[in-house]
C-alpha cells in the first residue's frame, strides 16, 4: 500500500510542475518568470526523490 503511494505521488506532482512550466513561459513580466521556473524546478526535484526513494522501500 505505502509502496503504491510513493510509487503514483511523483507522478501527481509532476502535474503542478508542468502547469508552473506553462505560467512561467507565458508570464508577462519578466521578474515573476524565475519564481515559477524555481516551483517547476522544486516540485521536479521533489518527484525525482520520492520516486528514488520508493525503490528503496520496495
Amino acid at each position: 500500500m505505502i509502496t503504491c503511494l510513493v510509487a503514483v505521488i511523483p507522478w501527481l506532482l509532476l502535474i503542478p510542475a508542468a502547469w508552473l512550466f506553462n505560467v512561467a513561459m507565458r508570464v508577462r513580466h519578466w521578474w515573476w518568470r524565475p519564481v515559477f521556473l524555481f516551483g517547476f524546478i522544486a516540485f521536479t526535484f521533489v518527484a525525482a526523490w520520492i520516486w528514488q526513494f520508493s525503490f528503496l522501500i520496495q
